[in-house]
């Protein structure tokens, strides 16, 4: 799979999680919700040595330092420390997911694959996925995974297991693609993989993936490029066993082009986008978009319509995110796949839903919010990586970083990550520190890491 198809499946599919609540019984209560600084787990920068450990706990939570954990005035005056070397080929499109106390990755493809056309069948087994502690500063290579290699899993960490799903294996240059229903899990404390049952939906690639705190919620995805579901699953860890979700029944009137959702603890809430084609004359026809948003209550059995996203809100290609009390709506295009929209594709700020008043707002613009590749929440702010060549008069380069604290309500700016053209990276929150995993040059691949130590200092 190249870049640019990888770019677009992404640019479909999005979701973002956080809260934990039991999504079979809907019944209110649940544990806390992930956004809480008090549920995150303290993870020590990597410069320290492990007997460093206490001492650095107890610095982190004092005075001021402790008072602006995750703000974005803490990030800003953060410095990137280098992960050591993976022991892993240069990947994209792999599952990557922090799981307490772990950087895991598992799957991808790799720059030779492209040039191959082909995927070794060693590829995804052996070594196919690793393990990174910042605890000690060093990696591990996980035991074979029961699945195929594929790129475009939905993966999930329980607070317990990694959980992987579907995805894809393509043949470059051939136009062979398969697509996968199955799964597994990985127990880090048991360093075990384990099969998954088969699921009640068809195989997909590019899902929603979601943890509600007691159930793994998988849900639309892509059969094809441009062949988008919205049917989805359930997987209960504690009995092993899947049960099928309420359908989100599809709007025919038109091309159904994008659908994120968002677990805030409470409901689950669904952002669609269709492209709606009005022929105006025998050669001509306009385009227009059209955004439903629909939620999914505990208890119910279908899914309830809120009111439609106004105009000049786009939700296409957008990453989502709950913060404990609102929906970031980031990086989303407002150039519909039937319209060129050259220099203007990009939404110009980040979009903003309170899903009690079903109501939107927008943050102030930003060069790089509005343009960003990753993202991440920490709890107090969102930080974005500018991951494209911007013009000269955004004066931006590959690597750059801003942060809001919407308490504040300013963009800060925050040290550049120091990796080469940097790429196809995640951006994870640790609890304590950013942690970043991607590439590193755009012709020669290279893997590249690093974490975003907090200065002692305010």
């Amino acid at each position: 799979m190249g870049g640019q198809r990888l770019a677009a499946l992404v640019a479909f599919l999005s979701v973002a999680i956080a809260g934990a609540h039991p999504f079979a019984s809907f019944d209110g209560h649940g544990p806390r919700a992930a956004s809480d600084p008090q549920n995150f787990v303290r993870v020590i920068s990597p410069h320290l040595n492990p007997l460093d450990l206490t001492v650095a706990l107890r610095s982190a939570r004092k005075g001021d330092l402790a008072a602006g954990i995750g703000s974005a005035s803490y990030l800003a005056r953060g410095h990137w420390t280098m992960l050591p070397s993976s022991p892993l080929p240069p990947r994209m499109g792999a599952a990557e997911l922090w799981t307490g106390k772990q950087l895991f990755v598992w799957g991808g493809f790799t720059k030779q694959q492209i040039y191959e056309q082909t995927i070794p069948r060693s590829y995804g087994r052996s070594p196919g996925g690793a393990l990174y502690s910042p605890y000690t500063r060093s990696w591990s290579l996980l035991p074979p995974s029961p699945l195929a290699p594929r790129t475009d899993i939905a993966a999930v960490w329980t607070g317990k297991i990694a959980v992987l799903w579907g995805g894809d294996r393509e043949t470059f240059g051939h136009g062979s693609l398969r697509v996968y229903g199955d799964g597994a899990a990985y127990s880090p404390t048991e360093h075990r993989w384990r099969t998954l049952p088969p699921a009640p939906i068809s195989a997909r690639l590019a899902s929603a993936v979601l943890w509600t705190g007691s159930r793994v919620v998988v849900i639309s995805g892509l059969t094809r490029p441009g062949g988008l579901l919205l049917n989805g699953a359930a997987f209960d860890p504690s009995t092993w066993k899947w049960s099928r979700m309420p359908q989100l029944l599809i709007d025919h009137r038109g091309l159904l082009v994008s659908a994120d959702f968002v677990w805030t603890g409470k409901r689950l809430v669904a952002f669609l986008e269709y492209q709606i084609t009005t022929r105006l004359t025998k050669d001509s026809f306009s385009l227009s978009a059209y955004g439903p948003v629909a939620e999914l209550r505990p208890g119910a059995t279908s899914w309830t319509f809120l009111r439609p996203a106004p105009e000049w809100v786009s939700t296409l290609g957008a990453t989502t995110i709950w913060t404990g009390s609102r929906i970031l709506v980031v990086d989303a295009t407002a150039c519909l796949p039937g319209e060129k929209c050259p220099g203007q594709d990009d939404a110009d700020t980040v979009n903003v839903f309170d899903p009690t008043t079903d109501s939107w707002s927008r943050w102030p613009p930003n060069a790089v919010a509005s343009d960003a590749g990753p993202v991440v929440w920490t709890g107090r702010a969102l930080y974005a990586m500018n991951e494209t060549m911007s013009s000269s008069q955004d004066n931006l380069a590959l690597g750059d970083g801003v942060a809001y604290d919407p308490s504040s309500q300013k963009w800060l700016a925050v040290p550049k990550i120091p990796c080469s053209s940097p790429g196809g990276p995640t951006l994870l929150w640790t609890g304590e520190s950013v942690l970043y995993f991607g590439l590193a040059g755009a012709q020669n691949w290279t893997n590249c890491g690093a974490i975003l130590v907090p200065s002692p200092h305010p």
